[in-house]
Protein backbone atom coordinates (compact mmCIF):
# COMPACT_ATOMS: atom_id res chain seq x y z
CA UNK A 1 0.00 0.00 0.00
CA UNK A 2 1.12 3.84 -0.42
CA UNK A 3 1.90 5.24 2.63
CA UNK A 4 -1.25 7.76 1.93
CA UNK A 5 -3.42 4.42 2.10
CA UNK A 6 -1.71 2.92 5.06
CA UNK A 7 -2.88 5.97 7.20
CA UNK A 8 -4.89 7.55 5.15
CA UNK A 9 -8.08 7.78 6.56
CA UNK A 10 -6.74 7.09 10.37
CA UNK A 11 -4.32 10.18 10.19
CA UNK A 12 -5.04 14.14 10.47
CA UNK A 13 -4.91 16.48 7.77
CA UNK A 14 -2.08 17.76 9.80
CA UNK A 15 0.76 15.50 10.06
CA UNK A 16 -0.26 14.21 6.29
CA UNK A 17 0.16 17.80 4.81
CA UNK A 18 3.68 18.16 6.90
CA UNK A 19 4.92 15.30 5.48
CA UNK A 20 4.29 15.99 1.83
CA UNK A 21 6.18 19.67 2.63
CA UNK A 22 8.95 17.88 4.40
CA UNK A 23 9.36 15.50 1.47
CA UNK A 24 9.04 18.06 -1.46
CA UNK A 25 11.64 20.35 0.19
CA UNK A 26 14.29 17.93 1.36
CA UNK A 27 14.46 14.57 -1.29
CA UNK A 28 12.36 15.40 -4.08
CA UNK A 29 13.77 16.25 -7.32
CA UNK A 30 15.50 19.60 -8.04
CA UNK A 31 13.98 21.95 -10.22
CA UNK A 32 17.36 22.09 -11.44
CA UNK A 33 17.52 19.00 -12.79
CA UNK A 34 14.68 18.57 -14.76
CA UNK A 35 14.43 18.80 -18.43
CA UNK A 36 11.15 20.43 -19.85
CA UNK A 37 10.31 17.95 -22.85
CA UNK A 38 6.65 18.97 -23.47
CA UNK A 39 4.83 22.65 -24.09
CA UNK A 40 2.31 23.15 -20.69
CA UNK A 41 0.33 24.75 -23.62
CA UNK A 42 -0.54 21.12 -25.12
CA UNK A 43 -2.09 20.11 -21.54
CA UNK A 44 -5.09 20.48 -19.50
CA UNK A 45 -5.63 22.94 -16.94
CA UNK A 46 -4.10 22.48 -13.44
CA UNK A 47 -7.26 22.19 -12.08
CA UNK A 48 -10.85 22.85 -12.77
CA UNK A 49 -14.22 22.67 -11.37
CA UNK A 50 -17.09 19.87 -11.79
CA UNK A 51 -17.60 18.21 -14.94
CA UNK A 52 -13.49 19.02 -15.80
CA UNK A 53 -13.56 16.42 -18.44
CA UNK A 54 -15.26 18.83 -20.90
CA UNK A 55 -11.42 20.79 -20.73
CA UNK A 56 -10.17 17.65 -22.50
CA UNK A 57 -8.14 19.06 -25.70
CA UNK A 58 -10.24 18.43 -28.65
CA UNK A 59 -7.41 17.95 -31.27
CA UNK A 60 -4.34 15.02 -31.65
CA UNK A 61 -1.06 15.99 -31.85
CA UNK A 62 1.12 15.47 -35.72
CA UNK A 63 1.92 12.23 -36.39
CA UNK A 64 4.68 14.02 -38.77
CA UNK A 65 7.58 12.65 -36.06
CA UNK A 66 6.66 9.69 -34.33
CA UNK A 67 9.66 10.03 -32.13
CA UNK A 68 8.79 13.19 -30.81
CA UNK A 69 6.93 13.03 -27.12
CA UNK A 70 3.35 14.58 -26.99
CA UNK A 71 1.49 14.63 -24.19
CA UNK A 72 -2.66 14.75 -24.03
CA UNK A 73 -4.65 14.81 -20.75
CA UNK A 74 -7.49 12.28 -21.68
CA UNK A 75 -10.36 12.97 -18.86
CA UNK A 76 -11.76 10.96 -15.64
CA UNK A 77 -11.34 7.58 -15.70
CA UNK A 78 -12.87 5.87 -12.41
CA UNK A 79 -15.81 8.04 -10.98
CA UNK A 80 -15.00 6.96 -7.28
CA UNK A 81 -18.11 8.79 -5.56
CA UNK A 82 -20.17 6.99 -8.26
CA UNK A 83 -20.46 3.54 -6.43
CA UNK A 84 -19.03 5.07 -3.08
CA UNK A 85 -15.76 3.55 -3.13
CA UNK A 86 -14.43 6.98 -1.95
CA UNK A 87 -10.71 6.64 -3.23
CA UNK A 88 -8.83 4.87 -6.43
CA UNK A 89 -5.34 5.74 -7.20
CA UNK A 90 -2.13 3.28 -8.09
CA UNK A 91 -3.72 1.57 -11.17
CA UNK A 92 -1.96 -1.04 -12.75
CA UNK A 93 -2.94 -1.45 -16.54
CA UNK A 94 -2.01 -4.13 -19.27
CA UNK A 95 -3.19 -3.83 -22.58
CA UNK A 96 -4.15 -7.32 -24.10
CA UNK A 97 -5.80 -8.67 -27.93
CA UNK A 98 -6.54 -4.54 -27.96
CA UNK A 99 -8.30 -4.14 -24.53
CA UNK A 100 -7.31 -2.36 -21.67
CA UNK A 101 -7.22 -4.32 -18.32
CA UNK A 102 -6.54 -2.22 -15.37
CA UNK A 103 -6.56 -3.07 -11.67
CA UNK A 104 -6.28 -0.19 -9.06
CA UNK A 105 -6.31 0.49 -5.52
CA UNK A 106 -9.52 1.29 -3.78
CA UNK A 107 -11.86 1.38 -0.68
CA UNK A 108 -11.74 -1.93 1.08
CA UNK A 109 -14.75 -4.28 2.73
CA UNK A 110 -13.24 -5.94 5.21
CA UNK A 111 -9.70 -4.62 5.39
CA UNK A 112 -7.97 -1.07 4.69
CA UNK A 113 -8.21 -1.52 0.42
CA UNK A 114 -9.28 -3.85 -2.47
CA UNK A 115 -8.05 -3.79 -5.74
CA UNK A 116 -10.68 -3.13 -8.28
CA UNK A 117 -10.65 -4.15 -11.70
CA UNK A 118 -12.20 -2.33 -15.16
CA UNK A 119 -11.65 -2.32 -18.72
CA UNK A 120 -11.95 -0.58 -21.75
CA UNK A 121 -11.88 -1.02 -25.41
CA UNK A 122 -10.03 2.52 -25.79
CA UNK A 123 -8.34 3.88 -22.61
CA UNK A 124 -11.45 6.56 -22.14
CA UNK A 125 -14.41 4.30 -21.74
CA UNK A 126 -14.63 1.72 -18.50
CA UNK A 127 -16.66 -0.69 -17.34
CA UNK A 128 -18.13 -0.55 -13.99
CA UNK A 129 -15.32 -1.82 -11.43
CA UNK A 130 -15.17 -5.05 -9.73
CA UNK A 131 -13.36 -6.24 -6.80
CA UNK A 132 -10.70 -8.52 -8.19
CA UNK A 133 -8.96 -9.23 -4.75
CA UNK A 134 -9.56 -8.43 -1.26
CA UNK A 135 -8.28 -8.78 2.31
CA UNK A 136 -7.96 -12.08 3.72
CA UNK A 137 -5.63 -11.76 7.05
CA UNK A 138 -6.29 -9.27 9.55
CA UNK A 139 -2.75 -9.46 11.07
CA UNK A 140 -0.08 -10.31 8.21
CA UNK A 141 -1.90 -8.69 5.41
CA UNK A 142 -4.58 -6.17 6.04
CA UNK A 143 -5.34 -4.58 3.41
CA UNK A 144 -4.73 -5.12 -0.92
CA UNK A 145 -3.48 -2.24 -2.81
CA UNK A 146 -1.06 -0.84 -5.32
CA UNK A 147 -0.89 -4.05 -7.71
CA UNK A 148 1.18 -5.15 -10.48
CA UNK A 149 0.05 -7.26 -13.05
CA UNK A 150 2.21 -9.22 -15.44
CA UNK A 151 1.80 -12.40 -17.81
CA UNK A 152 4.61 -14.76 -16.67
CA UNK A 153 5.31 -19.11 -17.46
CA UNK A 154 7.56 -19.85 -14.59
CA UNK A 155 10.44 -22.74 -15.06
CA UNK A 156 8.46 -26.27 -14.58
CA UNK A 157 4.99 -24.46 -14.92
CA UNK A 158 2.88 -25.92 -17.81
CA UNK A 159 1.23 -22.40 -18.79
CA UNK A 160 2.11 -18.73 -18.05
CA UNK A 161 -0.04 -17.15 -15.43
CA UNK A 162 -1.29 -13.66 -14.68
CA UNK A 163 0.31 -12.58 -11.60
CA UNK A 164 -1.05 -9.94 -9.85
CA UNK A 165 1.67 -8.59 -6.70
CA UNK A 166 0.56 -6.19 -4.10
CA UNK A 167 1.02 -4.80 -1.19
CA UNK A 168 -0.02 -5.50 2.58
CA UNK A 169 0.52 -4.40 5.63
CA UNK A 170 1.57 -6.89 8.79
CA UNK A 171 1.13 -5.62 11.95
CA UNK A 172 4.40 -4.17 13.65
CA UNK A 173 6.41 -4.40 10.22
CA UNK A 174 4.92 -1.72 8.02
CA UNK A 175 4.15 -2.30 4.64
CA UNK A 176 4.96 -5.32 3.29
CA UNK A 177 4.16 -7.56 -0.41
CA UNK A 178 2.41 -10.36 -1.53
CA UNK A 179 1.49 -12.20 -4.73
CA UNK A 180 -1.84 -14.07 -6.51
CA UNK A 181 -2.40 -15.24 -9.85
CA UNK A 182 -4.98 -16.32 -12.05
CA UNK A 183 -5.41 -18.19 -15.86
CA UNK A 184 -7.32 -15.37 -16.87
CA UNK A 185 -6.64 -11.69 -16.48
CA UNK A 186 -9.46 -10.87 -14.89
CA UNK A 187 -9.57 -13.86 -12.17
CA UNK A 188 -9.75 -15.04 -10.01
CA UNK A 189 -6.85 -15.09 -8.13
CA UNK A 190 -5.23 -17.24 -5.68
CA UNK A 191 -2.72 -16.45 -3.31
CA UNK A 192 0.57 -17.69 -2.36
CA UNK A 193 0.35 -18.98 1.06
CA UNK A 194 2.55 -19.76 3.81
CA UNK A 195 1.79 -23.95 2.80
CA UNK A 196 3.60 -23.11 -0.51
CA UNK A 197 0.34 -23.78 -2.48
CA UNK A 198 -2.07 -21.25 -4.33
CA UNK A 199 -5.16 -20.56 -2.45
CA UNK A 200 -8.24 -18.43 -3.14
CA UNK A 201 -9.17 -15.95 -0.53
CA UNK A 202 -6.33 -17.85 1.82
CA UNK A 203 -6.35 -16.87 5.36
CA UNK A 204 -2.76 -17.10 5.21
CA UNK A 205 -1.01 -15.59 2.41
CA UNK A 206 2.70 -15.46 2.37
CA UNK A 207 5.21 -12.42 2.52
CA UNK A 208 7.31 -12.05 -0.31
CA UNK A 209 9.19 -8.97 0.25
CA UNK A 210 9.48 -7.41 3.61
CA UNK A 211 11.06 -4.06 4.69
CA UNK A 212 14.99 -4.14 5.83
CA UNK A 213 13.85 -3.05 9.61
CA UNK A 214 10.91 -3.79 10.64
CA UNK A 215 8.89 -0.87 12.31
CA UNK A 216 6.06 -0.58 14.97
CA UNK A 217 2.55 0.54 14.02
CA UNK A 218 2.29 4.30 14.04
CA UNK A 219 5.49 4.86 14.28
CA UNK A 220 5.50 6.83 10.37
CA UNK A 221 7.81 4.28 8.55
CA UNK A 222 5.95 3.12 5.68
CA UNK A 223 7.94 -0.42 5.20
CA UNK A 224 8.75 -1.89 1.45
CA UNK A 225 6.06 -1.78 -1.39
CA UNK A 226 4.67 -0.68 -4.57
CA UNK A 227 6.25 -3.34 -6.66
CA UNK A 228 6.32 -2.45 -10.15
CA UNK A 229 7.28 -6.06 -12.41
CA UNK A 230 7.89 -6.60 -16.44
CA UNK A 231 9.12 -9.65 -17.58
CA UNK A 232 12.52 -9.55 -19.69
CA UNK A 233 14.82 -12.19 -21.26
CA UNK A 234 12.52 -14.70 -19.59
CA UNK A 235 12.71 -13.29 -16.06
CA UNK A 236 11.21 -11.23 -13.39
CA UNK A 237 12.35 -7.76 -12.79
CA UNK A 238 11.14 -5.28 -10.41
CA UNK A 239 11.18 -2.13 -8.46
CA UNK A 240 10.04 -1.15 -5.00
CA UNK A 241 10.29 1.58 -2.47
CA UNK A 242 11.91 0.76 1.30
CA UNK A 243 12.09 3.52 3.62
CA UNK A 244 13.51 1.65 6.76
CA UNK A 245 16.71 1.52 5.17
CA UNK A 246 17.82 4.71 7.29
CA UNK A 247 18.93 4.59 10.52
CA UNK A 248 16.57 7.79 12.35
CA UNK A 249 14.26 8.89 10.11
CA UNK A 250 12.19 7.08 6.78
CA UNK A 251 13.89 7.87 3.94
CA UNK A 252 11.95 6.89 0.93
CA UNK A 253 14.71 4.59 -1.91
CA UNK A 254 14.22 2.53 -4.91
CA UNK A 255 15.34 -1.00 -5.44
CA UNK A 256 15.20 -3.30 -7.82
CA UNK A 257 15.34 -7.41 -8.00
CA UNK A 258 15.26 -10.21 -10.63
CA UNK A 259 13.64 -13.86 -10.36
CA UNK A 260 12.61 -16.75 -12.12
CA UNK A 261 10.31 -17.39 -9.21
CA UNK A 262 7.47 -15.24 -8.68
CA UNK A 263 7.01 -16.25 -4.73
CA UNK A 264 11.02 -16.01 -3.69
CA UNK A 265 13.05 -12.28 -4.78
CA UNK A 266 16.76 -11.99 -3.86
CA UNK A 267 17.44 -9.05 -1.69
CA UNK A 268 16.93 -5.86 -3.78
CA UNK A 269 19.93 -3.71 -4.80
CA UNK A 270 18.88 0.45 -4.42
CA UNK A 271 18.58 2.09 -7.73
CA UNK A 272 20.22 6.04 -8.41
CA UNK A 273 16.68 7.47 -8.24
CA UNK A 274 16.25 8.85 -5.10
CA UNK A 275 13.37 10.76 -2.99
CA UNK A 276 10.45 8.95 -5.11
CA UNK A 277 7.34 7.00 -3.11
CA UNK A 278 5.87 5.23 -5.97
CA UNK A 279 6.90 4.77 -9.47
CA UNK A 280 5.69 2.57 -12.18
CA UNK A 281 8.70 1.17 -15.06
CA UNK A 282 7.93 -0.51 -18.23
CA UNK A 283 10.43 -1.99 -21.13
CA UNK A 284 10.42 -0.30 -24.20
CA UNK A 285 11.60 -2.47 -26.66
CA UNK A 286 12.50 0.06 -29.65
CA UNK A 287 14.96 1.93 -27.43
CA UNK A 288 16.12 -1.23 -25.51
CA UNK A 289 15.72 0.47 -22.49
CA UNK A 290 13.53 0.51 -18.91
CA UNK A 291 11.73 3.68 -19.04
CA UNK A 292 10.32 5.40 -15.04
CA UNK A 293 7.61 7.38 -14.56
CA UNK A 294 6.13 9.17 -11.80
CA UNK A 295 4.96 12.15 -10.26
CA UNK A 296 6.82 14.88 -9.05
CA UNK A 297 5.61 16.78 -5.66
CA UNK A 298 2.95 14.07 -5.55
CA UNK A 299 0.03 14.97 -3.45
CA UNK A 300 1.21 18.99 -4.18
CA UNK A 301 -0.50 21.87 -5.46
CA UNK A 302 3.25 21.49 -7.89
CA UNK A 303 2.86 17.99 -9.27
CA UNK A 304 4.19 17.10 -12.52
CA UNK A 305 4.57 14.48 -14.94
CA UNK A 306 8.28 13.22 -15.00
CA UNK A 307 10.30 10.07 -17.33
CA UNK A 308 13.78 8.49 -16.91
CA UNK A 309 15.48 5.88 -19.02
CA UNK A 310 17.98 3.22 -17.84
CA UNK A 311 19.93 0.20 -19.54
CA UNK A 312 20.56 -1.95 -16.90
CA UNK A 313 17.53 -0.72 -14.20
CA UNK A 314 20.00 0.61 -11.68
CA UNK A 315 21.43 3.81 -13.18
CA UNK A 316 18.80 6.34 -14.47
CA UNK A 317 19.06 9.78 -17.14
CA UNK A 318 18.26 12.14 -15.90
CA UNK A 319 14.46 12.91 -15.56
CA UNK A 320 12.38 14.41 -18.29
CA UNK A 321 9.31 16.62 -17.59
CA UNK A 322 6.58 15.55 -19.84
CA UNK A 323 3.92 18.01 -18.24
CA UNK A 324 4.98 20.86 -15.86
CA UNK A 325 3.55 22.21 -12.86
CA UNK A 326 1.68 24.79 -15.31
CA UNK A 327 0.10 21.53 -17.40
CA UNK A 328 -0.12 18.69 -14.75
CA UNK A 329 -3.19 18.84 -12.31
CA UNK A 330 -2.80 19.78 -9.30
CA UNK A 331 -2.45 17.08 -6.37
CA UNK A 332 -1.68 14.32 -8.17
CA UNK A 333 -0.46 11.10 -7.11
CA UNK A 334 0.56 7.10 -8.00
CA UNK A 335 0.65 6.74 -11.61
CA UNK A 336 0.31 3.55 -13.26
CA UNK A 337 1.34 3.15 -16.74
CA UNK A 338 -0.37 0.76 -19.87
CA UNK A 339 2.15 -1.79 -21.43
CA UNK A 340 1.76 -5.21 -22.66
CA UNK A 341 1.43 -7.87 -20.19
CA UNK A 342 4.64 -8.08 -20.09
CA UNK A 343 5.15 -4.76 -19.26
CA UNK A 344 6.72 -3.54 -22.68
CA UNK A 345 5.17 -0.14 -23.82
CA UNK A 346 3.20 0.01 -26.93
CA UNK A 347 5.00 1.78 -29.73
CA UNK A 348 6.49 4.02 -27.33
CA UNK A 349 3.05 4.79 -26.34
CA UNK A 350 1.50 4.68 -22.70
CA UNK A 351 -1.88 5.79 -21.32
CA UNK A 352 -0.94 7.46 -17.51
CA UNK A 353 -3.46 7.10 -14.69
CA UNK A 354 -3.49 8.41 -11.38
CA UNK A 355 -5.40 9.81 -8.23
CA UNK A 356 -6.44 12.99 -8.54
CA UNK A 357 -9.67 14.91 -6.31
CA UNK A 358 -12.83 14.36 -7.09
CA UNK A 359 -13.87 16.49 -10.42
CA UNK A 360 -9.89 18.02 -10.23
CA UNK A 361 -12.03 20.56 -7.79
CA UNK A 362 -9.51 23.74 -7.29
CA UNK A 363 -11.17 23.74 -3.05
CA UNK A 364 -9.47 20.33 -2.33
CA UNK A 365 -7.28 21.03 0.77
CA UNK A 366 -5.30 17.73 1.33
CA UNK A 367 -6.91 17.79 4.67
CA UNK A 368 -8.73 15.22 6.81
CA UNK A 369 -12.07 14.56 5.22
CA UNK A 370 -13.71 14.17 9.10
CA UNK A 371 -12.69 18.16 10.19
CA UNK A 372 -12.65 19.89 6.47
CA UNK A 373 -14.56 22.73 5.59
CA UNK A 374 -14.06 21.28 1.92
CA UNK A 375 -15.21 17.49 2.20
CA UNK A 376 -15.87 15.46 -0.32
CA UNK A 377 -12.83 17.12 -2.05
CA UNK A 378 -10.28 16.45 1.21
CA UNK A 379 -7.48 13.36 1.84
CA UNK A 380 -8.70 10.18 0.34
CA UNK A 381 -11.21 11.17 -1.54
CA UNK A 382 -9.99 10.90 -5.18
CA UNK A 383 -10.73 9.68 -8.94
CA UNK A 384 -8.75 8.13 -11.24
CA UNK A 385 -7.57 10.46 -14.00
CA UNK A 386 -6.10 9.51 -17.22
CA UNK A 387 -3.06 11.35 -20.12
CA UNK A 388 -1.47 9.84 -22.97
CA UNK A 389 1.97 9.68 -24.09
CA UNK A 390 2.75 9.49 -27.52
CA UNK A 391 -0.90 9.02 -28.86
CA UNK A 392 -2.08 8.20 -32.36
CA UNK A 393 -5.03 10.31 -32.55
CA UNK A 394 -6.67 12.05 -29.15
CA UNK A 395 -6.78 9.41 -26.49
CA UNK A 396 -4.93 5.94 -28.15
CA UNK A 397 -5.79 5.39 -31.63
CA UNK A 398 -9.25 6.86 -31.67
CA UNK A 399 -10.17 9.41 -34.56
CA UNK A 400 -11.47 12.65 -32.33
CA UNK A 401 -14.03 14.55 -34.46
CA UNK A 402 -12.33 17.42 -36.16
CA UNK A 403 -8.68 15.36 -35.68
CA UNK A 404 -6.53 16.75 -38.01
CA UNK A 405 -3.14 15.62 -39.75
CA UNK A 406 -0.68 18.07 -40.57
CA UNK A 407 0.92 15.33 -42.60
CA UNK A 408 -1.78 15.81 -45.12
CA UNK A 409 -0.94 17.89 -48.33
CA UNK A 410 -2.11 18.00 -52.10
CA UNK A 411 0.64 15.13 -53.13
CA UNK A 412 -0.30 12.71 -50.21
CA UNK A 413 -3.30 10.25 -51.02
CA UNK A 414 -5.47 8.77 -48.53
CA UNK A 415 -5.27 4.72 -48.24
CA UNK A 416 -7.52 4.09 -45.82
CA UNK A 417 -8.19 0.51 -44.61
CA UNK A 418 -8.10 -2.20 -42.28
CA UNK A 419 -4.48 -3.03 -41.89
CA UNK A 420 -4.43 -4.34 -38.68
CA UNK A 421 -7.21 -7.04 -39.57
CA UNK A 422 -9.68 -5.62 -36.57
CA UNK A 423 -12.96 -5.00 -38.06
CA UNK A 424 -12.04 -1.04 -37.90
CA UNK A 425 -10.62 1.46 -40.28
CA UNK A 426 -7.31 2.49 -40.00
CA UNK A 427 -5.47 6.10 -41.17
CA UNK A 428 -3.59 5.67 -43.83
CA UNK A 429 -1.46 8.16 -46.03
CA UNK A 430 0.62 7.76 -49.18
CA UNK A 431 3.17 10.42 -49.90
CA UNK A 432 2.97 10.07 -53.97
CA UNK A 433 6.47 12.05 -54.49
CA UNK A 434 8.18 9.30 -52.40
CA UNK A 435 6.46 6.05 -52.34
CA UNK A 436 6.16 6.25 -48.71
CA UNK A 437 3.34 4.95 -46.57
CA UNK A 438 1.93 6.77 -43.38
CA UNK A 439 -0.35 4.22 -41.60
CA UNK A 440 -2.05 4.15 -37.72
CA UNK A 441 -3.70 1.28 -37.13
CA UNK A 442 -6.51 1.36 -34.47
CA UNK A 443 -5.52 -1.29 -32.73
CA UNK A 444 -1.79 0.00 -31.90
CA UNK A 445 -0.10 -2.08 -33.75
CA UNK A 446 2.96 -1.27 -36.09
CA UNK A 447 1.40 -3.33 -39.27
CA UNK A 448 3.14 -1.17 -41.72
CA UNK A 449 6.49 0.66 -40.50
CA UNK A 450 6.04 4.48 -40.66
CA UNK A 451 7.22 5.74 -43.53
CA UNK A 452 7.79 2.35 -45.03
CA UNK A 453 8.89 2.66 -48.79
CA UNK A 454 7.50 0.86 -51.99
CA UNK A 455 9.77 1.66 -54.63
CA UNK A 456 7.90 -0.05 -57.22
CA UNK A 457 5.53 2.23 -56.65
CA UNK A 458 4.33 4.56 -59.92
CA UNK A 459 3.12 7.85 -59.18
CA UNK A 460 0.37 7.66 -61.91
CA UNK A 461 -1.21 4.54 -60.51
CA UNK A 462 -4.26 4.90 -58.83
CA UNK A 463 -4.43 3.05 -55.64
CA UNK A 464 -6.77 0.62 -55.61
CA UNK A 465 -6.77 -0.83 -51.77
CA UNK A 466 -8.47 -4.13 -50.59
CA UNK A 467 -8.84 -7.80 -49.07
CA UNK A 468 -7.64 -9.81 -52.14
CA UNK A 469 -6.84 -12.88 -49.98
CA UNK A 470 -9.89 -12.73 -47.83
CA UNK A 471 -7.85 -12.48 -44.36
CA UNK A 472 -10.03 -9.72 -43.49
CA UNK A 473 -6.83 -7.41 -44.19
CA UNK A 474 -5.94 -4.77 -46.04
CA UNK A 475 -2.34 -6.05 -45.89
CA UNK A 476 -0.80 -9.45 -45.80
CA UNK A 477 2.19 -11.37 -46.36
CA UNK A 478 2.91 -10.96 -50.11
CA UNK A 479 3.80 -14.16 -52.03
CA UNK A 480 6.32 -12.49 -54.37
CA UNK A 481 7.57 -8.66 -54.08
CA UNK A 482 7.36 -6.21 -52.68
CA UNK A 483 8.22 -7.32 -49.01
CA UNK A 484 9.07 -6.05 -46.05
CA UNK A 485 11.42 -8.16 -43.81
CA UNK A 486 9.84 -9.16 -40.53
CA UNK A 487 6.32 -7.25 -41.29
CA UNK A 488 3.53 -6.95 -43.48
CA UNK A 489 2.98 -5.17 -46.98
CA UNK A 490 0.23 -2.79 -47.90
CA UNK A 491 -2.38 -4.44 -50.14
CA UNK A 492 -2.37 -2.26 -52.76
CA UNK A 493 -3.70 -2.78 -56.53
CA UNK A 494 -0.97 -0.34 -58.91
CA UNK A 495 -3.32 0.08 -62.14
CA UNK A 496 -1.46 1.12 -64.95
CA UNK A 497 -3.43 2.15 -68.01
CA UNK A 498 -0.69 3.05 -70.85
CA UNK A 499 -3.73 4.14 -73.52
CA UNK A 500 -4.87 1.52 -75.79
CA UNK A 501 -7.13 -0.38 -73.54
CA UNK A 502 -5.01 -2.70 -71.58
CA UNK A 503 -3.64 -2.31 -67.99
CA UNK A 504 -1.69 -4.18 -65.41
CA UNK A 505 -2.34 -5.60 -61.83
CA UNK A 506 -0.45 -5.50 -59.11
CA UNK A 507 -2.11 -7.81 -56.26
CA UNK A 508 -1.81 -9.84 -53.66
CA UNK A 509 -2.49 -13.60 -54.58
CA UNK A 510 -2.36 -13.27 -57.81
CA UNK A 511 0.06 -13.05 -60.77
CA UNK A 512 2.34 -10.34 -60.22
CA UNK A 513 1.69 -7.45 -62.95
CA UNK A 514 -1.74 -9.46 -63.91
CA UNK A 515 -2.79 -8.10 -67.42
CA UNK A 516 -6.52 -8.01 -68.05
CA UNK A 517 -8.37 -5.64 -70.77
CA UNK A 518 -10.09 -2.61 -69.25
CA UNK A 519 -10.73 0.66 -70.51
CA UNK A 520 -8.79 3.63 -69.64
CA UNK A 521 -11.46 6.03 -68.38
CA UNK A 522 -13.41 3.24 -66.49
CA UNK A 523 -13.28 3.52 -62.61
CA UNK A 524 -10.52 1.24 -60.49
CA UNK A 525 -12.97 -1.64 -59.44
CA UNK A 526 -15.23 -0.72 -62.07
CA UNK A 527 -14.17 -3.08 -64.70
CA UNK A 528 -17.24 -4.70 -67.41
CA UNK A 529 -15.19 -8.01 -66.99
CA UNK A 530 -17.41 -10.78 -65.27
CA UNK A 531 -14.86 -12.54 -63.48
CA UNK A 532 -11.20 -11.95 -62.51
CA UNK A 533 -8.82 -12.87 -59.83
CA UNK A 534 -9.11 -10.05 -58.25
CA UNK A 535 -13.35 -9.69 -58.70
CA UNK A 536 -13.18 -6.57 -60.65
Amino acid sequence: MKAHALFGLLVVAATAAAAAVAYNAGDGEPSSARTQTASSASASPRSAPAGAGSLAPSGAASMTDTAATTYRFVDKLIDSSDDNNHYAYAPSIVVENGVFHMFYCSFGNGGWDDVRYSTSPDGRRWSAPVVVLTTTDSVNERATCDPSVVKYQAPGDSQPYYYLFYSGNKLHTQTVMFVARATNVGGPYSKWTTDHTWVPNAPNPKIIIGPAVPKPDASGWYGAGQQSVVVRNGQLVSWYTDDTTCANAPCNRLFTSTTTNPTAWPAGTQIDVQGQRSVDVKYDPQLDKYVMFYIGNEHDQTSYLVRRYSQNGVNWDQPETLCDTACFPDWTHNPGVSGTVAGQLIDGRALVAYGAPYDLHPSYDNGDCAVSAHSPYCWGRWDLYGSVINPKGEVWNAIPWGWQWNAMSTNRDLALGDYDGDGKTDRAIVDRATSRWYVISSSGQTVVPWGWQWNQMDTAAPLALGDYDATARSIGPWPTRPTVPGTRSPAVASIRSPGAGTGTATVRNTTWRWATTMATARPIGRSSIASSPVGM
